[in-house]
C-alpha cells in the first residue's frame, strides 16, 4: 500500500503567514521603542552633565539672544585698597596763604579745578575759614588729574595769576564758573584786572608746568592719589605737618581734625 500524504490547505497556509508577519511587526516595534527610550535617556544624561560642568566652571549662566546658554565668568574680587599714611609734611613756604600767616592750624589742599568733588568741598573749607577765623589758614596745592583734559592748563593759569598777586581771586573764579577752556582762562584774567599780555604769555609758554608737576610730586610723597586730599596740621618754618584727610568729607570731619590740632 502506498503512503498517503496530505498537502496543506490554502487557507491554513495564509493564516500562518499572517501570524508570522504580525509577530515580526510587533517585535520590530518593541525594539524601536527600546532604542528610542535608551537614546533619550543618554541625551538627557549628557545634557545634565554639560549643565553641571558649566555651572561649576563659570559660576552662573545667562541666556543669549539665540537661546544658547552663555557662561558668565565669576567676577574677580577687587584688590584691597593701598593703605595711606596717617600724617605727612608739606613745604608751603612759597605758597599764597589765605588767612593770617601765624594761625595755629593750616589746611593744605591738593586739588583739581575740573574735579567735581573738589568743587563740592570748596564751600565746606570756606565755611571753616569763617568759623575758625584767626585760628585756621589755608594753602592750595595743584594736583590736576590726567583724565581731566582742562585741569592742567587751569592749574597753570592760576599760578600765572599768582605772579600778579591774584591767585586766590583767580582760584575762586575757576571754581565758581567751571569755565576752563584756554580762551575762558584768558577771559577770566581780563575780568579780574590782570595784565592780559603778561598772563597770556605765561599761560601759552607753559612756564608754570614745572610748578604744577612739583606740587604733584609733593602730594604723592605724602600719600595723595586722588582729589581733593588735605593735610590738616601745624606750620613750622614753612612746613605743615599733620594728618591726611581724603575726599569731600562732611564739615564735621574737618572740624574734628581741626579741634584736635587746636587742643594739642
Amino acid at each position: 500500500m502506498s503512503e498517503i500524504t496530505h498537502a496543506a490547505h490554502p487557507k491554513e497556509e495564509s493564516s500562518s503567514m499572517y501570524a508570522l508577519s504580525f509577530a515580526l511587526l510587533v517585535g520590530f516595534a518593541l525594539l524601536a521603542g527600546s532604542v528610542w527610550f535608551s537614546s533619550a535617556a543618554i541625551a538627557d544624561s549628557i545634557s545634565g552633565l554639560d549643565s553641571t560642568l558649566a555651572s561649576k566652571t563659570f559660576g552662573t549662566t545667562a541666556n543669549s539672544g539665540s537661546g544658547a546658554v552663555v557662561p558668565t565668568p565669576t567676577p574677580t574680587p577687587s584688590p584691597a585698597p593701598t593703605p595711606q599714611p596717617s600724617s605727612g609734611s608739606v613745604d608751603v613756604a612759597s605758597r599764597a596763604i589765605r588767612g593770617i600767616s601765624d594761625a595755629k592750624v593750616t589746611i593744605v589742599e591738593f586739588s583739581d579745578y575740573e574735579c567735581p568733588f573738589c568743587a563740592r568741598a570748596t564751600p565746606t573749607i570756606d565755611k571753616l575759614m569763617v568759623d575758625y577765623d584767626g585760628k585756621v589758614n589755608r594753602v592750595f596745592m595743584q594736583f590736576p588729574l590726567s583724565f581731566h583734559p582742562s585741569a592742567q592748563k587751569a592749574a597753570e593759569a592760576s599760578e600765572c595769576a599768582g605772579d600778579q598777586n591774584k591767585f586766590w581771586e583767580y582760584h575762586d573764579k575757576l571754581f565758581e564758573s567751571g569755565q576752563l577752556s584756554v580762551a575762558q582762562l584768558k577771559a577770566h584774567a581780563v575780568t579780574l584786572g590782570l595784565n592780559a599780555e603778561t598772563f597770556n604769555t605765561c599761560l601759552d609758554s607753559g612756564k608754570k608746568a614745572s610748578v604744577v608737576s612739583a606740587h604733584q610730586a609733593v602730594g604723592q610723597a605724602v600719600g595723595v592719589s586722588g582729589t581733593p586730599s588735605f593735610i590738616i596740621g601745624t606750620m613750622s618754618n614753612g612746613k605743615v605737618t599733620g594728618s591726611l584727610v581724603v575726599g569731600a568729607q562732611p564739615y564735621e570731619t574737618f572740624k574734628a581734625a581741626i579741634d584736635a590740632k587746636l587742643s594739642g
